[in-house]
């Protein structure tokens, strides 16, 4: 029981900042149709009912682990992939990092957007991501201190 309260404290600090929820966003988004099936799941039968999946990609228990410990933090991972997605409105659909070339289907690309909530690529999260963690030019940097984790990790 122990392990299980700090894995729920653990996920609760990581996904406490914007660019924490962006970060499990860029993870989610690399399976994003095996999330979109477990999202309509827990949207459908709760957090706590859902857990079969036809997937076995290694980030949906970490998805369902999310869900079950932290609704709200589910809730925000998701509208961090899927930002126009609207819970009974419209239906969530992945986005691709590849675009459609030679296909011109104006009227069914507006189409679509209302009927589905379009997800955001990786590349876009991961875009996003850059920009939200703080830089160094943000923090004025003290001369003889220790780098903490996570510096210059976009430099």
């Amino acid at each position: 029981m122990d392990d299980e309260e700090r894995r729920a404290e653990l996920l609760h600090e990581a996904l406490a900042t914007d660019w924490g929820t962006t970060a499990f966003a860029v993870l989610f988004s690399t399976a994003a149709e095996e999330i979109i099936e477990i999202a309509n799941d827990i949207h459908n039968l709760g957090a706590h009912r859902s857990g079969q999946t036809t997937s076995d990609h290694d980030v949906i228990p970490l998805a369902l682990e999310i869900a079950r410990s932290n609704e709200e933090a589910w809730d925000r991972v998701l509208f961090e992939i899927f930002p126009d997605w609207k819970p009974g409105e419209n239906e969530l659909h992945a986005g691709s990092d590849e675009h459609d070339s030679g296909d011109d289907h104006g009227d069914d690309d507006e189409n679509r957007e209302h009927e589905y909530a379009m997800g955001r690529t990786t590349k876009e999260l991961l875009l996003r991501l850059r920009n939200q963690v703080p830089s160094k030019a943000a923090s004025a940097a003290k001369k003889g201190r220790r780098p903490s984790l996570g510096e210059d990790i976009f430099s």
